[in-house]
């Protein structure tokens, strides 16, 4: 893969976590009693981990989950991956004699084009979540 296709696929990847984390932020700012607008202005400097945390926690909390372990498991681990292309990606190859024909360029490229098309449907399906939630306990 070539560089700017590289930054093309990392761009839209880290738009699609962007988009997953606000829709949490939102599904939380529904789900909890009080105003929308309040709520979400409560919680706008939280992070994705820490957003998925106290979701959890509200959505739990009156034992009628809207959203099941599994799936908070799931949002954990694409913490973790956009956690790793925040902050790591790039200096696992950047560093290397001709990057970007290193074996390790070539590796994060092939997992950022697998994680891209992943973190797309899993962002779709939390924004179907999100419309979902609006329309049951939006206010």
């Amino acid at each position: 893969m070539n560089i700017e296709t590289f930054k093309n696929y990392y761009a839209t990847t880290m738009m699609y976590y962007q988009r997953i984390e606000h829709d949490i932020k939102l599904i939380y700012a529904f789900m909890l009693k009080g105003n929308t607008d309040d709520n979400l202005e409560s919680i706008e400097n939280k992070t994705l981990g820490a957003m998925i945390r106290i979701l959890e926690e509200l959505d739990y909390s009156d034992n009628k989950p809207f959203i099941s372990r599994g799936d908070y498991k799931f949002l954990k681990s694409i913490c973790d991956k956009r956690n790793y292309w925040a902050h790591q990606a790039f200096a696992d190859f950047i560093y290397k004699k001709s990057p970007l024909f290193s074996e390790e360029y070539k590796n994060i490229s092939n997992s950022l084009e697998n994680d891209c098309k992943e973190v797309e449907r899993a962002s779709n399906i939390l924004e179907e979540m999100r419309i979902e939630c609006y329309e049951k306990y939006g206010r």
